[in-house]
């Protein structure tokens, strides 16, 4: 019975086993079937049963966003701006750094140089011209430089400054600084040896109401300079941006850049009557066209006069008495004749008008030398170069002058003068350092070793230039009753001056905007397409105050009084100005500029030039002193010379105010 008893664990172990294995059993089935592990699908977990249902409403989501109509509301960021940073970071690279070097090198490769002389500007030349021209609508790059959009017409003062500099001279200096014979072979670099220009640095002075000159100043580019920014250099070597000294000379040393920099391109002038050019070249240029118009004012009154002593007998026989000045014998005629060539327009020196075609009708070019009766013989050629050759010659724009070793030419403009102001000049050249910040700068000339620009000596200050008004009034004549003035008043617009009659009481502002008048009679060969204005702002700020009579005395040894009226007026009310009334009392300035203007006025009125995309110094032809023809003033067309009655009202009406 106990041998029975003992084999209780034996009779249930496998019933155990059984258990055991059910038990397992259920947990795996509860576990992993039952209740299945979740799985974790954007932020959220999901069972095996639910991921075919979360994927189904996603798809049907995305099915009716793609059938919905564009969200215009998310603005797109363009990418480039980030592009762009990315690159400018990338090139942000001192090329002057000094590369550590084994020290037995040390002593062989640091160099010393000396600093070369820059020397100074020769030959100045100061011009100064005023025209209609194409001036800047908007800032001026390379990008819109050539568009017609970013220029408007508009009259412009222009002062130009011509130099000579010598090329030679400064190739030598830099030759023996950094490649001379004395250097160790080692410190010769030929790169460094060709000189590049960084600047030309144009200053001026402005004479002030106490006659004082004001301090120096510098004249900033023109502006219609479309590389303005990159002419801007920085004068000290740790102002450079990256790249240092190397990467500017880099980009400047193009011969076309070079060119730009000493000849920059000249502002389009619209008026027909005038053009730009170097100071040298335009005092011959005007030169020219005066030859031309004195020679054919000879020509048109040498045939008035032949016209009229043939009209003589016919007048004799018709008992009609001959013009004023005519003469029995042809003297007075002689006389005028000599007056009529001899004038220059009263004032101003300026010719009243041309037909600028010669008897035969042919058209004259400004680059032909001035009439001479010696080059006109049958089988004379002429030898003088034009100034279209002259031109040429001086230029840069073809030439490289790192390879030049000669003197050249360069000027420089001032844009920014203001009208009824003097002013005076002086130019230097300045030249690229090219060991700026590098340290390799002999002890001697320490002071250069972070200075960019090595300046030259500044040039002989130029003569003064005075700016003529574009508004003049003058006082014509004076009512004693009511004490009011009759006002002449002249303005400079579109290249061309007009002027008018303004009768003003004490208290009124002298002058107003007024319509244009037409000409009454257009001439046969008027210009029809010339860009009168409708109307002209006359008015001059100034109010006429009083009118005061006096006297004083007048001529030489036998003095007389001379009784009349001063004019007195104010532009602010607290300064009172005067001026003598009438033509015959004037300053001499005052009726000099007064016959200039009568005179300019009238110029024939020519159409004003149409933009031209190409128009540079390298690629303009000259061009020709007229388009359509012209006459002078009074009946009688271009090849047909003028009566005698129209040269004698020509003549009166130049002389008569002097006379006044």
């Amino acid at each position: 019975m106990n041998k029975r008893q003992g084999n209780i664990i034996e009779e249930h172990i496998e019933k155990a086993a059984l258990v055991i294995a059910a038990l397992v059993s259920v947990y795996i089935m509860i576990a992993f079937v039952i209740r299945s592990p979740g799985i974790e699908i954007n932020g959220k977990e999901l069972r095996p049963g639910q991921i075919d249902t979360y994927i189904s409403e996603k798809a049907e989501k995305l099915r009716q966003r793609l059938s919905m109509e564009p969200n215009m509301n998310i603005a797109y960021e363009p990418c480039s701006p980030a592009f762009v940073k990315m690159l400018s970071r990338s090139l942000t690279l001192d090329t002057n750094i000094m590369w550590p070097v084994p020290r037995a090198m040390e002593a062989r490769i640091k160099r010393e140089y000396q600093i070369p002389k820059v020397g100074e500007v020769n030959n100045i030349s100061i011009e100064h011209i005023r025209a209609a021209a194409y001036t800047a609508k908007t800032e001026i790059t390379p990008e819109n430089a050539d568009e017609a959009d970013s220029y408007d017409i508009n009259d412009i003062d222009l002062v130009t400054v011509e130099g000579n500099f010598d090329l030679g001279e400064l190739s030598d200096s830099f030759k023996e600084s950094f490649a001379g014979g004395t250097l160790p072979e080692e410190w010769r670099d030929e790169e460094l040896s060709r000189p590049v220009f960084a600047a030309v640095g144009l200053e001026r002075q402005q004479l002030g109401e106490d006659g004082q000159w004001s301090p120096w100043e510098a004249v900033p580019r023109a502006k219609i300079e479309p590389e303005a920014k990159l002419f801007k250099i920085p004068e000290e070597a740790n102002e450079l941006p990256g790249g240092g000294i190397t990467v500017q000379i880099l980009k400047m040393a193009a011969p076309a850049r070079q060119a730009r920099l000493l000849q920059p391109e000249p502002y389009q002038i619209a008026s027909g009557d005038d053009d730009w050019f170097p100071p040298t070249l335009h005092k011959k240029y005007l030169a020219i066209l005066h030859d031309i118009e004195l020679q054919e004012r000879r020509d048109a009154i040498a045939t008035a006069k032949e016209q009229e002593t043939n009209r003589r007998p016919e007048r004799r026989s018709r008992g009609e008495r001959a013009p004023a000045g005519g003469g029995g014998g042809g003297g007075d005629m002689d006389s005028m004749t000599r007056s009529m060539t001899g004038m220059g327009g009263g004032g101003g020196g300026v010719p009243i008008t041309s037909s600028r075609t010669n008897r035969s009708g042919r058209e004259r070019r400004p680059d032909q030398s001035a009439p001479d009766k010696e080059k006109q013989k049958p089988g004379k050629q002429s030898t003088e170069p034009t100034l279209s050759d002259e031109l040429d010659k001086i230029l840069l724009s073809t030439k490289d002058t790192s390879k030049m070793h000669e003197p050249i030419t360069f000027w420089a403009y001032d844009d920014t003068v203001s009208p009824g102001c003097k002013y005076r000049y002086r130019i230097r050249m300045g030249v690229f350092n090219p060991v700026a910040g590098t340290g390799q700068v002999c002890e001697e000339d320490k002071a250069f070793s972070n200075k960019v620009i090595l300046w030259g000596a500044f040039s002989k200050v130029t003569d003064e230039v005075e700016i003529p008004k574009r508004l003049y009034f003058f006082p014509m004549n004076v009512n004693e009753t009511t004490k009011s003035v009759d006002w002449m008043v002249s303005k400079y617009v579109m290249g061309y001056w007009y002027s008018d009659q303004f009768p003003t009481k004490r208290g009124e502002v002298i002058g107003k905007t007024t319509d244009v008048k037409p000409e009454s009679e257009p001439t046969e060969n008027a210009n029809t397409e010339a860009q009168i204005p409708k109307q002209i702002d006359y008015t001059t700020g100034a109010v006429l105050v009083d009118v005061a009579a006096t006297q004083d005395w007048t001529g030489g040894k036998n003095l007389s009084v001379r009784p009349y009226f001063n004019v007195l007026y104010s532009y602010d009310g607290s300064t009172i100005e005067e001026t003598a009334a009438k033509v015959m009392n004037w300053p001499d300035k005052l009726r000099a500029r007064y016959n200039e203007i009568k005179s300019l006025e009238k110029k024939p009125r020519e159409a004003l030039r149409t933009w031209n995309k190409t128009y540079t110094l390298a690629r303009r032809t000259l061009r020709q002193l007229t388009g359509p023809s012209r006459q002078p003033t009074g009946p009688g067309g271009p090849q047909g010379a003028p009566d005698m009655d129209g040269m004698m009202r020509m003549m009166m009406e130049m002389q008569m105010p002097q006379q006044q």
